[in-house]
């Protein structure tokens, strides 16, 4: 890097959009967290649970701060959580955008009395919904694992966080192009080294997220 070049810093206030499937009422059954993959956006991935009761089942669906064309420099537009390009900075700022998410939602009526809480993250997802529950103090009764994995640092401290106390699932297709067998039987290890135990759920497929598969996990 150029040695007259040097890094400055700056915080201020950002707005960023989130959105919700179904209403809370007394109805209310579940509450589901809900983390897109890479290249994703949040309304899009929200019709991947369309098929669950909205009147049972209400959704919160945070969207990555970071958004690109998908190909070239029009058409399709995604969301990303974070790159290795100031990793730091932005997993930063992702904590403080969920945390702001979450204290919208949690001054609605009805949100504290739901008596389950699941939160689900995909892919690239995943990681950025692992640090949050780690950090945090959210209450919360499922984590679900899907076609992503537990990040090396939080796994090194787990056992300090709230995540060896609740239910954990682990999901990943068998035709998976990113989570190969090798790198499923790689991180399982990692996961039992830790002292945790998922229940595994492996389904014919790949990078995806299944209608049968989302109901059987949200029994």
């Amino acid at each position: 890097m150029d040695e007259l070049i040097t890094q400055e810093d700056v915080v201020f206030n950002f707005h960023a959009r989130y959105y919700t499937r179904g209403v809370l009422s007394a109805q209310t059954e579940k509450i589901w967290w809900v983390m897109h993959g890479y290249g994703q956006l949040a309304p899009y991935f929200l019709r991947k649970f369309a098929h669950l009761d909205p009147v049972k089942n209400y959704f919160v669906a945070p969207q990555g701060l970071s958004k690109h064309y998908l190909k070239g420099f029009e058409g399709r537009v995604g969301a990303v959580w974070m790159t290795r390009e100031d990793r730091l900075n932005d997993i930063a700022n992702n904590m403080r955008y969920l945390q702001a998410v979450y204290a919208s939602e949690s001054a609605k009526p009805y949100f504290n009395s739901v008596p389950k809480v699941y939160m689900l993250g995909f892919s690239q997802g995943c990681a950025t919904l692992c640090r949050w529950l780690a950090h945090s103090q959210i209450p919360y009764t499922r984590l679900i694992m899907w076609a992503g994995e537990m990040p090396p640092d939080i796994l090194a401290q787990v056992h300090e966080t709230p995540i060896p106390s609740r239910e954990l699932f682990w999901v990943y297709g068998n035709q998976d192009q990113l989570i190969t067998e090798a790198v499923a039987e790689q991180h399982f290890h990692a996961l039992e080294s830790a002292g945790l135990r998922p229940q595994i759920v492996n389904f014919e497929g790949g990078h995806e997220l299944p209608a049968e598969i989302i109901s059987f996990i949200s029994e």
